[in-house]
C-alpha cells in the first residue's frame, strides 16, 4: 500500500529508536504481512518501507533538504516460548533532488552496506546514512510482568574483530520493564524506561559522530525538522517511571522523568570551553488519565518541568536574568481519539 501515517518500531514505550511519532508521518510505499508467517521453529512478521522526509521549514541553504528513507523491519516469535519477541531493524537514508528520486532508493535498506573507521567525514563513494537495530521484549502473564530492550548502532563495525573490540562505538540502547497486579476490580501498572543515545566511551579512541546527524546527509535523520526515530534526539539520554491504575472504562496515572538533551555538543565544544556551559537538563512530572466513552477515548494531560541551564546556558558565569537559564514549563494536553 501506501501511506502516510505515523509508525513505530520496536518496543520502546517512551523512545523508539528507529521510526516513532514524534516527527509528523512522511509519505511511503510499504509491504508487509497482515499477520504471523508460519516458519520452520517459529512465526515471522516483517513489513518493508520507502518513503521520502522533508526538510525544515526553517532550514536554509542550496540542498533541496530531501532525503529517501529504505527500512525494514522483521520480527520472529519461537515455537514453545509465545512469551518471547525477537526483532532486527534497519533504515537507510540518503539525500536526493527530488521526491521522483525515491524510486531508485526503494530498496537500499537490503543493497547499500557501508563500514568505516571514521564516521566524522564523508568517505569517497559514500552517499548514505544507516541504523541498524535488535530488540526483544519477554511477557510473563502469570507473573504479570514485561520486560524489553533495544540496541542500535549508527556505524556498522568494518569486521567481526572490530564488533569484538569496540562494539558500543556509536551505539545507543533502550531497556525497560512493565509490571501489573490487580488491586480490586483495577489493575495498578508500574513502568520504567531508560534511553541513552550519548556518546560511548569508544569516542575517545575513535570518533563518530552522534546519533541521527550525518556529514554525508546534511539535514540528518529527520523529518519536517524534528527526528524520525528517539524524541530526545541527537546525543540525548533520558529516564522515566510510571504508574497507572487501570478500571472499567478509564485509568489515572502519575509519571517523572529526566531529559538530557544534547550532551554530545556540550563535550564537542571545545577544550576549555565547557567550563563556559552546563548541562542542559530536564525534570519532568505529571498525572494523566483516559475515559472511554462510548465511541471515543478521551485523555488529558498535566505536565510542570523544569529546564535546567537551558541552552547550555550557565548560571555561575554571571548570565543576568535567572528564569532565562532555568526555564519552567507548565503543560496541558488533551486528545480525543476513536476507538476503531
Amino acid at each position: 500500500g501506501i501511506s502516510s501515517a505515523s509508525q513505530w518500531w520496536g518496543p520502546g514505550v517512551e523512545n523508539a529508536l528507529l521510526i516513532s511519532n514524534n516527527a509528523a508521518g512522511f509519505p511511503h510505499l510499504f509491504v508487509g504481512t497482515n499477520s504471523p508467517v508460519a516458519i520452520p521453529g517459529g512465526e515471522l512478521e516483517g513489513k518493508l518501507i520507502g518513503g521520502v522526509i522533508s526538510p525544515s521549514l526553517v532550514s536554509v541553504g542550496e540542498e533541496t533538504g530531501l532525503r529517501s528513507l529504505s527500512g525494514l523491519a522483521l520480527t520472529y516469535r519461537p515455537d514453545g516460548a509465545d512469551w518471547l519477541t525477537l526483532g532486527a531493524a534497519r533504515v537507510v537514508y540518503a539525500s536526493i533532488d527530488r521526491s521522483a528520486g525515491m524510486a531508485s532508493h526503494l530498496a537500499d535498506v537490503l543493497t547499500r552496506w557501508s563500514s568505516g573507521s571514521d564516521s566524522t567525514q564523508a568517505s569517497a563513494g559514500r552517499d548514505h546514512e544507516q541504523i541498524l537495530s535488535v530488540f526483544a521484549r519477554g511477557v510473563f502473564p502469570r507473573s504479570g510482568a514485561e520486560v524489553y530492550s533495544e540496541w542500535a548502532r549508527v556505524e556498522l563495525p568494518a569486521t567481526f574483530r572490530d564488533f569484538l573490540l569496540v562494539p558500543n562505538h556509536t551505539q545507543g540502547y533502550t531497556l525497560g520493564l512493565g509490571w501489573a497486579r490487580p488491586l480490586g476490580s483495577a489493575v495498578v501498572r508500574v513502568g520504567g524506561e531508560v534511553t541513552y543515545l550519548e556518546e560511548s566511551a569508544a569516542y575517545s579512541s575513535r570518533p563518530g559522530r552522534s546519533f541521527y546527524t550525518s556529514r554525508v546527509v546534511p539535514e540528518g535523520y529527520t523529518h519536517l525538522g524534528r527526528s524520525v526515530g528517539a524524541a530526545i534526539g541527537p546525543g540525548g539520554s533520558s529516564q522515566s517511571a510510571n504508574i497507572d491504575v487501570h478500571f472499567e472504562g478509564g485509568s489515572v496515572g502519575l509519571f517523572a522523568g529526566r531529559i538530557r538533551w544534547a550532551n554530545d555538543a556540550y563535550y564537542r565544544s571545545g577544550p576549555g570551553r565547557t567550563s563556559y556551559l552546563a548541562h542542559d537538563v530536564l525534570i519532568f512530572g505529571g498525572v494523566r488519565g483516559g475515559w472511554n466513552l462510548g465511541s471515543y477515548i478521551v485523555e488529558p494531560a498535566v505536565t510542570y518541568g523544569m529546564r535546567y541551564n537551558f541552552l547550555f546556558q550557565n548560571p555561575q558565569i554571571g548570565i543576568e536574568g535567572e528564569e532565562a537559564v532555568d526555564v519552567a514549563n507548565l503543560t496541558l494536553q488533551f486528545s480525543v481519539s476513536p476507538t476503531r
